[in-house]
């Protein structure tokens, strides 16, 4: 089958999202199928209100060429220049050849396919206050094409009441539904559909898989390196910066910081005399499976810890992107994960000493959920 994914794709740091857009190809690559990616160039804002709707054409204005008149689609630091994500997704990810700029282009010419896919990702925090939205609805091509989500995201715990009957419209054109949390199933329910709650993309594939792949070293050293993935965090307090450099005499020469962009903009925040480092995708994960302690606030860099059995700290998001921590929530009570989260009562001083994780009653659930995942996918793509 020729299986075109729409998904969030446009990172020039984020490494949770290339890795989902990967792994959802190469599992369907490896069930028989022939995915890629269609190159929608979203906008990053939500538009739930004037707020976002302002923020939106601020970012639109400064990323805008006006001799094109198209979105300067990638304005890459030197710094992220390191990260190499354009060669990872020319190497890794099938694609289309042209970029769609906008819903009509897409309903002029649509890519061909036997089924569309939306997902994963927060694709559904695009709120159908705009018509330009139903995009990430797959309101284009054949009626006869296939459309199914994978793991789609609300990123929020409730759906405007005033734009519920649009949602309930855009759903129906769907043969099947999966949701990535538990929230944005309800949120499905409310409007009188049904969903299943899948697993993220980058859970389909197995530690063996990725090493595999990348060409990584099956053996693994454990380094006496702390690795923080600093990403949504508006400053080092929002991780607990001061007491994690009592807590370790001062001596940060063993951390590693890898800034990225999330809901907020990529910053080095930590001060000039730490060791930051813009590694490649396959970097990443290994610093991830050799590094002895790893905090982040990312659902992703929890998810890849789980893989590779590297022990971490969440930290959660807080504010308004607070509903950002039902993922990391959901997956934990899924997989019987307790107290790995930093608060007030659960410190670094509690935190960085506990190995308490059951490793192999983590695998033998997340197994499980692995697949009926993949029986979900196996149901609709036939």
């Amino acid at each position: 089958m020729n299986i075109g994914i729409l998904t969030f794709w446009q990172t020039k740091d984020n490494y949770g999202q290339m890795l989902q857009n990967f792994a959802l190809q190469q599992k369907l690559r490896m069930l028989g199928h022939h995915p890629f990616l269609i190159r929608y160039a979203h906008s990053e804002a939500r538009q739930t209100h004037i707020e976002d709707i302002v923020m939106n054409l601020l970012r639109r204005i400064k990323h805008w060429d006006f001799k094109t008149h198209k979105p300067l689609l990638f304005t890459t630091s030197e710094k992220d220049k390191q990260r190499m994500f354009e060669q990872f997704k020319d190497k890794h990810l099938e694609k289309t050849p042209r970029i769609y700029y906008s819903l009509k282009e897409l309903q002029n010419s649509p890519p061909k396919a036997d089924i569309y896919i939306v997902g994963s990702d927060q694709v559904w925090a695009k709120f159908l206050y705009v018509k330009e939205n139903e995009v990430f609805f797959l309101n284009f091509g054949l009626p006869e094409t296939v459309r199914l989500s994978y793991s789609a995201s609300f990123g929020c715990t409730t759906y405007p009441d005033k734009i519920k009957n649009r949602l309930r419209k855009n759903l129906k054109r769907f043969q099947a539904i999966s949701v990535r949390e538990e929230t944005g199933k309800r949120i499905i329910e409310d409007v009188g559909m049904n969903a299943k709650v899948v697993i993220d993309p980058t859970l389909l594939l197995k530690s063996s898989e990725y090493i595999s792949y990348f060409n990584l070293s099956n053996k693994i050293n454990k380094k006496d390196r702390i690795y923080i993935y600093s990403v949504n965090i508006n400053s080092p307090e929002e991780i607990g910066w001061q007491e994690l450099q009592k807590e370790l005499n001062y001596d940060t020469s063993n951390v590693v910081i890898t800034p990225s962009s999330g809901y907020v903009d990529s910053a080095e925040l930590f001060g000039k005399n730490v060791n930051y480092k813009y590694p490649t995708i396959e970097e990443w994960i290994d610093y991830i499976r050799t590094s002895k302690m790893v905090i982040t606030p990312s659902f992703h860099g929890i998810v890849f810890c789980l893989i590779f059995h590297t022990p971490f700290i969440y930290i959660p998001l807080g504010g308004k992107m607070s509903s950002g921590n039902n993922r990391v929530l959901d997956l934990f009570h899924n997989l019987n994960i307790e107290d790995k989260i930093y608060s007030d009562k659960r410190t670094y001083h509690v935190l960085l000493t506990e190995n308490n994780l059951n490793w192999i009653d983590i695998d033998r659930r997340l197994e499980s959920l692995r697949m009926e995942s993949i029986s979900f996918l196996d149901k609709y793509i036939k």
